[in-house]
C-alpha cells in the first residue's frame, strides 16, 4: 500500500519563485525514480515563498534511495535558497 510524503520547502525571503526555479524541472526526475507513483506542487497563496510538494511512494525506502542518490550539487542548489532544508513527513494510508 502506498505512502504519501508531504514536504514544505521555505524559500528565502521573495525566493519562491527561486525555489520553483529548481524544483519544477526536478517533477519530471523525481516521477521516474522508482517507487514513485506521483508528485505535485502547490504554492500557498498567503506566503508564496512557500511551496509544498504532496508525493506518492511505493514504500518509505523508494523515496529514503532517490534522496540517497542525489548529488551533493544538487543539495547545495536547493539549499542556497531556501531558509532551510526542507520539511517532510510521511502518512499512511488509513
Amino acid at each position: 500500500m502506498s505512502v504519501a510524503r508531504v514536504v514544505s520547502f521555505k524559500g528565502k525571503e521573495g525566493g519562491g519563485d527561486a525555489v520553483l526555479g529548481w524544483l519544477k524541472p526536478a517533477v519530471e526526475h523525481i516521477i521516474d525514480a522508482p517507487g514513485c507513483e506521483g508528485m505535485s506542487l502547490f504554492r500557498d497563496p498567503e506566503n508564496p515563498d512557500t511551496i509544498l510538494s504532496i508525493e506518492q511512494w511505493d514504500i518509505r525506502e523508494s523515496h529514503h534511495k532517490f534522496l540517497a542518490a542525489m548529488s551533493e550539487a544538487d543539495m547545495a542548489k536547493a539549499n542556497s535558497t531556501m531558509t532551510g532544508p526542507p520539511e517532510g513527513v510521511f502518512y499512511d494510508p488509513v
